[in-house]
């Protein structure tokens, strides 16, 4: 697979749809390349190559061997170290999709991040099974000097979690409580994400009544 298919995907409309429909021709066999692009490439040619790999594993994840799975993470991980601003989002982006349980140090890392990484990263925590991170998340959720993105992200990532999430009710149902409109570190809509959250953990495989309202909720990639 030659590297110029990871730049195809820098152009907008036909060209970038053609070579995402490439890519996934060639799966998870595409993963060298696009681990040769985030070790060497330019910082927009990583986030192609992050943002290629997103769409592979969205595709065809349960299908990658352990192998390949490991090697899409050492590949991330390196690349989310000599990364920044985007590029380092779309890194996160593509550790939540992989749900491999060595990217969960560094994922829970930067839910230190003060707003977007953060966002980013509780939005990819939401992804895994793991206990571990319910803590975590609560204590994004009960940081009054967060912004409220951030803290409803926490919220939103609970909910996915499901009835893992139950030690974090408490902290969610402490926080239906914030008030609204007093500073920058709440708001109705993280209130929003809050409520739905416990309806979720209370009642697995309730489906998220934060969709289908445009883009009231996209801070949190919910349309």
């Amino acid at each position: 697979m030659d590297s110029t298919l990871v730049d195809e995907l820098a152009f907008p409309g036909e060209r970038r749809a053609a070579a995402l429909e490439a890519l996934t021709g060639f799966g998870a066999d595409a993963l060298p390349t696009l681990a040769a692009v985030l070790a060497r490439g330019t910082p927009e040619a990583k986030q192609n190559a992050a943002k290629a790999l997103y769409f592979l594993l969205e595709r065809g994840e349960a299908t990658w061997t352990v192998a390949r799975r490991d090697e899409a993470l050492n590949a991330l991980l390196a690349a989310l170290q000599s990364s920044d601003g985007d590029e380092r989002a779309s890194m996160i982006d593509a550790l939540g999709l992989l749900r491999h349980p060595g990217a969960i140090p560094a994922l829970l890392a930067y839910l230190d991040d003060s707003n977007y990484l953060c966002v980013c990263a509780a939005r990819a925590l939401g992804r895994t099974d793991d206990p571990a991170v319910v803590e975590p998340l609560a204590r994004v959720l009960a940081d009054s000097q967060k912004f409220w993105v951030p803290r409803g992200a926490a919220a939103v990532a609970l909910g996915d979690l499901g009835a893992a999430a139950t030690p974090a009710l408490p902290a969610l149902e402490s926080a239906l409580h914030d008030a609204v409109g007093r500073d920058e570190t709440w708001d109705e809509r993280a209130g929003e994400a809050v409520a739905d959250a416990i309806a979720r953990i209370r009642a697995p495989g309730t489906p998220s009544a934060l969709t289908g309202h445009g883009s009231r909720y996209e801070m949190w990639g919910i349309s």
